[in-house]
């Protein structure tokens, strides 16, 4: 009888758990295009998305997929190299295709859900933690992501990265304190800017 117990409250809090979704969110205020790759506790799979200059991709695993509710585990980022890439599906190069001077993104999206040689080849790219994050106050988080939404599109309309920089005073979020995500099981928003990783306090 007490065993019985012990399994019915096992698949219950299997079934809590599968209930919540993590959504992690990354704008690329780069003129590079960056591979993100989100690692998640309890399991050894690779999850990567491309992600083009001014533009964001999002990670989520919501139910009934079987990750949902997995926790945060590291945050690794690294510029697009070809030539450390396999030829993106149906194509004899490894250049990302495009659509004008923007990134096809429903054609990446489809490669990278098939995970065939293409997508398994992005683990070759060099990558590096960006975790801890430089993680700015609610009111410094406002402010810098009106300024994004404003450098994305400038970006993604051609004018020079150097140009769209201006408007961001880079100072002040190095004097940030760098901290730890106390809780990496919830959603976040995060920003690429140059070699740092910006997120909100929680």
């Amino acid at each position: 009888m007490n065993t019985y117990i012990k399994v019915i409250a096992l698949l219950g809090l299997v079934n809590v758990g599968a209930a919540f979704a993590y959504d992690y969110a990354f704008t690329n205020l780069t003129d590079q295009n960056l591979v993100i790759k989100v690692e998640l506790m309890a399991t050894n799979d690779n999850f990567f998305n491309v992600v083009g200059p001014g533009d964001t991709t999002v990670f989520n695993w919501s139910p009934p997929n079987i990750r949902a509710g997995f926790c945060l585990s590291d945050i690794l980022i690294g510029n697009y190299d070809e030539g450390k890439v396999v030829n993106f599906p149906g194509t004899n190069s490894s250049t990302l295709p495009k659509i004008g001077n923007q990134l096809d993104k429903n054609t990446i999206t489809k490669a990278i859900d098939a995970r065939g040689p293409w997508f398994n080849s992005l683990a070759k790219i060099n990558m590096k933690s960006y975790l801890p994050p430089v993680m700015l106050s609610d009111n410094d988080w406002k402010a810098l992501k009106d300024k994004v939404a404003m450098a994305s599109t400038q970006l993604k309309s051609g004018i020079a990265i150097q140009q769209v920089m201006s408007n961001i005073d880079m100072n002040t979020i190095k004097t940030q304190q760098a901290g730890k995500i106390s809780n990496k099981c919830a959603s976040f928003d995060f920003i690429v800017i140059g070699d740092q990783l910006i997120t909100r306090k929680k």
